[in-house]
C-alpha cells in the first residue's frame, strides 16, 4: 500500500491510500547471428520466461548509408532469417521484446553480410 500525505506548516492532510505492485521488466538475451550469407543471416534471441506479445527488430547498416529496415515479428518466435541485404556490409541489429505494454531493454548486436560472388568478369 503506499499512502500519500501533504503537509503545510503544522497542516496534515488526511491520508490518501492506494495499492501498487512492480512488475518485473521483461527480458531478452543473448542477441546472435548465424548462417550468414552475402545477403543476409539467421538471427536469434533467448528470453526470461515471460510470454512476449511480439518483438521489434531493427537492421541499420553501420554507415547509415541505407534507410534502416524495421520488422515486427510474432512473441513465439526466437529467431528468424533476415534477407535482402548488401552484401560485404556490417549491420547493427537491435531487438525489444513488448509484453503487456511494456518494452524490454534492447538488445544489440552486429554482423557482416558475406561478399557476393564477383560481377560483370
Amino acid at each position: 500500500n503506499i499512502i500519500l500525505i501533504a503537509l503545510r506548516g503544522n497542516l496534515k492532510s488526511i491520508g490518501s491510500t492506494t495499492s501498487a505492485s512492480t512488475e518485473a521488466e521483461p527480458e531478452v538475451d543473448h542477441l546472435t547471428t548465424s548462417e550468414v550469407t552475402s545477403n543476409g543471416f539467421k538471427l536469434s534471441w533467448t528470453t526470461d520466461d515471460n510470454p512476449f506479445d511480439y518483438f521489434n527488430v531493427r537492421v541499420r547498416d553501420s554507415k547509415k548509408e541505407f534507410p534502416p529496415l524495421d520488422y515486427t515479428l510474432s512473441g513465439d518466435l526466437r529467431t528468424t532469417d533476415i534477407q535482402g541485404l548488401q552484401d560485404g556490409t556490417e549491420y547493427e541489429i537491435s531487438l525489444v521484446g513488448v509484453t503487456n505494454g511494456r518494452q524490454s531493454q534492447p538488445i544489440n548486436t552486429i554482423a557482416i553480410t558475406g561478399v557476393g560472388a564477383p560481377r560483370g568478369l
